[in-house]
């Protein structure tokens, strides 16, 4: 795969992680928003869940 198809692949990953804390932790966008301009915490959290998705697919791929 192209570093872009990688890059496309992390930034819809990023935005289902994103997306699903958010609805699980019963936030709406602009809580979510607020809550990631100020928590690092958070921002890790969802980068390195992104990170772990992505590096699944990757072996699910090299598998398959």
């Amino acid at each position: 795969m192209s570093c872009i198809n990688n890059e496309n692949i992390l930034e819809s990953l990023f935005d289902e992680v994103w997306e699903e804390f958010r609805i699980s932790n019963k936030l709406t966008v602009d809580d979510m928003n607020e809550l990631c301009s100020f928590s690092k915490g958070t921002n890790e959290h969802l980068e390195k869940t992104t990170m772990q998705r992505f590096e699944d697919l990757c072996q699910w791929i090299k598998s398959y």
